[in-house]
C-alpha cells in the first residue's frame, strides 16, 4: 500500500531549473553560472568556497540579490503541466505528498504552498541581512546523500517504512531514493541515468495516476 510520494521539484513538479532561472532573470550569465557548479562539484572545500562566492558575487554586481526579487521570480515560475492534478489525487487518496529538492528552501516553501503541501525539505539555504539582501547561501554538494537523509527523517517523523513510499523525480540526483524505495522517472533531457535504477518511467505528471 503505497501511502507517501516523494517528490523532486525542478524539472519535475516546476518547469525547468530554479537556480538557472534565477541567473537568467537577473541578466548574468548562464554560462558561468554551469561553470562554477562544476568546479564546485570537482573540486575540494576550498573549491566549494571559491565557486559560491563567485556566484553571489555574479548576482550581487546585478543588484538584484535580494529576497523580493528572488520571491517574485519564484513565484512566477510555472508549475509543470498537471502538477495540481496528481497532488489533489493524492489527497483523495490519503496519500501524503512530500517535496525533497536541491533548490533553495524559499523556492520549496513557495512550490509547497501553491500545492497545498505541508511536507518539505530543501538542500541550499538562502542567508539574508536584515534589508533582505542575499549574503551567503549553505549548499549541500553531495545531494543524491542528504536527500536520503531527509527521506529517512520523512519516515521517522511519519512512521513509515520505505516499502511504503514511491519517489518521482527526473536527474541523476534522486538514484538515491530510487534505490531505497521503488522510484519514477519523469522523463527529460537529463532523465537517462536515473531510469536505470527506476520501477517506472513515464512522459508526464498525469501518468502517475494510473499507476499509483
Amino acid at each position: 500500500m503505497i501511502k507517501a510520494v516523494i517528490f523532486d521539484i525542478d524539472g519535475t513538479l516546476v518547469k525547468g531549473n530554479s537556480w538557472i532561472a534565477i541567473t537568467e532573470a537577473m541578466g548574468a550569465s548562464v554560462d558561468d553560472h554551469r561553470q562554477f557548479y562544476r568546479d564546485m562539484l570537482d573540486g575540494d572545500g576550498d573549491d566549494y568556497e571559491d565557486s559560491k562566492h563567485k556566484l553571489l558575487d555574479m548576482w550581487a554586481r546585478t543588484e538584484k540579490d535580494n529576497k523580493e526579487f528572488f520571491t517574485s521570480l519564484y513565484d512566477d515560475i510555472p508549475l509543470a503541466d498537471g502538477a495540481k492534478e496528481i497532488i489533489g489525487c493524492l489527497e483523495e487518496r490519503k496519500i501524503v505528498p512530500c517535496l525533497i529538492t536541491g533548490s533553495t528552501d524559499l523556492f520549496a516553501e513557495i512550490v509547497a504552498r501553491k500545492l497545498g503541501i505541508d511536507c518539505y525539505f530543501a538542500n541550499a539555504t538562502l542567508v539574508w541581512d536584515k534589508d533582505g539582501k542575499l549574503v551567503d547561501f549553505e549548499y549541500f554538494k553531495n545531494q543524491a546523500v542528504k536527500k536520503l537523509e531527509q527521506f529517512e527523517k520523512f519516515c521517522d517523523e511519519r512512521d513509515l517504512r520505505p516499502e511504503e513510499c514511491i519517489a518521482v523525480g527526473d536527474s541523476v540526483n534522486d538514484i538515491s531514493l530510487f534505490e531505497t524505495m521503488r522510484g519514477i522517472a519523469l522523463k527529460s533531457p537529463d532523465s537517462e541515468e536515473l531510469e536505470k535504477t527506476a520501477w517506472k518511467t513515464v512522459n508526464s505528471l498525469s501518468e502517475l495516476k494510473t499507476i499509483l
